[in-house]
């Protein structure tokens, strides 16, 4: 297995089949690749639509779910790492659609770049409603993650890190530079963050390099409750 796609998820059994529905469309042959989707304690459907994609997408290849029992998004990545049987690991959120390329970008990016602990790519939001006219890009970003670098392959410098909904890593930088914190990340609908951006900068502070791949590509499905006063409190 080269590389392994991984998704935690936590109450969102509609999105998370609008994930797998992308992943299963992909260009890069099934046999090297597989899907590890982490339950998180989920209290809705998402077990049943998780069985039920599988069974009716025989075509999509390697895709096998695990429970996490103990709350929170870094218990779950951690969790999908452990589970990871791939040289690559990337790792997005339960409510994103990817591109056709999106699995074969990340394989490039770490097989043509043996220098590369970390990568990620852009991330476009993806609007089920009218957005307003004041959302603007600054507005943007916290709510939607938004990311885009360029066209080119090229390094993340300053303050700049891939996003939590759109991240690879080779699986060997897990072992030098630690798992994600438990401390932080997400917790159930409290939305602290944190625990990418304290990975990446342990990366950097150990010399390895993280890289921004356009062709790894992303929507962030945006629902209209993420413009709502309560949803900009909690992540505020």
């Amino acid at each position: 297995m080269k590389i392994s796609v991984t998704i935690a998820t936590y109450n969102r059994g509609a999105q998370l089949e609008r994930t797998l529905r992308s992943l299963s469309a992909q260009t890069l042959d099934t046999g090297i690749w597989e899907v590890v989707v982490v339950n998180n304690n989920s209290s809705d459907d998402t077990a049943e639509v998780f069985q039920r994609f599988v069974d009716t997408h025989p075509q999509a290849g390697n895709m096998r779910m695990v429970f996490e029992p103990r709350q929170g998004l870094s218990f779950a990545r951690n969790r999908s790492v452990e589970e990871a049987r791939g040289e690559y690991i990337i790792i997005i959120d339960d409510d994103v659609e990817v591109n056709e390329g999106f699995v074969e970008a990340y394989l490039d990016l770490f097989d043509t770049h043996p220098d590369a602990d970390a990568a990620g790519g852009k991330v476009t939001p993806l609007y089920e409603f009218t957005p307003p006219q004041w959302l603007s890009p600054y507005a943007e970003r916290p709510i939607a993650g938004t990311l885009d670098l360029g066209r080119t392959v090229t390094l993340f410098k300053g303050n700049r890190y891939p996003t939590g909904a759109n991240m690879a890593m080779r699986k060997s930088a897990f072992e030098r530079y630690g798992m994600f914190d438990t401390q932080l990340g997400r917790t159930g609908k409290k939305l602290l963050g944190g625990e990418e951006k304290d990975f990446f900068m342990r990366v950097r502070r150990g010399g390895g390099k993280i890289y921004y791949t356009p062709d790894a590509r992303i929507l962030h499905i945006m629902p209209q409750s993420r413009l709502t006063r309560s949803y900009f409190s909690r992540v505020s």
